[in-house]
């Protein structure tokens, strides 16, 4: 007498496609920092000075403005420490610009979707832990200045991580944003880089809240999410008498706008990308 095997049903098994997280979470992470090392590995591989850019490159932007803002201009003498606050600004800000422009082409640059069944999500995540690989140098570089220019160390620089994960979150799921837009939307890949200038110009990276004028420009700021993490950054790490984040937005509703903002972008990107993970392929 033989007996049936169960597994085998005339109906059709359901196949896996493509997916945000494709394989399950440990093998999304092992994928992730597979990619992120490799990237870091390869970045300065036939440059000279190698990842002494990761150095140079943000001092080099920081003595073109602290130049422009303290001797030209002049508007950095009104601020205790200013040139201290401008490098850590320029530090914290270039890895959101450059990990979402890194992202932006994300998912279309390697090809990988049309070769093999990996987690859609893992590819702008890893350019962004890339960029976090790079940024490790250049915080600690910044944390030498600031203690070579006088600022005396406080216990609120424990609070730095919670500055670096702040950032963190944002980039990210400002990266999946993006990289998701880009997928029906090439325009995004023009637009991105000049809006990210524009942030860096109009925001609090080099005028502190307090100096920026009340109207639009002012309540553009309070909706920033990367406004309270430059604001509270400058209180921690260099100067505690400097507003914090609730007296500079002027109420303790105001304050809380920024996280709504994020929250927006956080929901923005889960939808966009869940659909973006499905289709890529096909657009390519």
């Amino acid at each position: 007498m033989t007996v049936a095997d169960p597994t085998l049903t005339d109906a059709p098994q359901p196949i896996r496609g493509p997916s945000a997280l494709g394989g399950g979470r440990r093998r999304f992470w092992y994928l992730t920092w597979l990619t992120a090392r490799s990237d870091y590995k390869q970045r300065y591989a036939d440059s000279t000075f190698s990842y002494l850019w990761t150095i140079l490159r943000p001092l080099m932007l920081f003595g073109i403005l602290y130049l422009v803002f303290t001797r030209i201009v002049r508007f950095g003498g009104q601020i205790p420490d200013y040139p201290v606050i401008l490098l850590l600004n320029i530090v914290l800000f270039q890895f959101f610009a450059e990990s979402t422009n890194r992202s932006v082409r994300a998912l279309t640059a390697r090809g990988l979707v049309r070769k093999m069944n990996v987690p859609r999500l893992m590819l702008p995540v890893s350019g962004v832990m890339t960029v976090a690989l790079v940024s490790i140098s250049a915080i600690l570089i910044v944390f030498v200045w600031i203690l070579a220019y006088g600022v005396s160390p406080m216990w609120t620089w424990f609070l730095f991580p919670v500055i670096a994960l702040a950032v963190i979150a944002v980039t990210l799921a400002t990266a999946v944003l993006v990289s998701a837009l880009y997928v029906t939307h090439r325009d995004i890949a023009q637009v991105w880089p000049v809006f990210t200038r524009l942030l860096f110009y109009g925001s609090t990276v080099i005028f502190p809240i307090e100096f920026l004028p009340s109207g639009f420009l002012h309540d553009v700021e309070v909706v920033n999410p990367l406004s309270p993490i430059f604001v509270q950054a400058r209180v921690w790490i260099i100067d505690p008498h400097a507003p914090g984040w609730i007296e500079a937005s002027g109420s303790a509703l105001a304050a809380i706008a920024p996280l709504l903002s994020f929250a927006a972008i956080c929901i923005a990107a889960v939808l966009l990308f869940r659909r973006a993970s499905r289709i890529v392929a096909e657009e390519l």
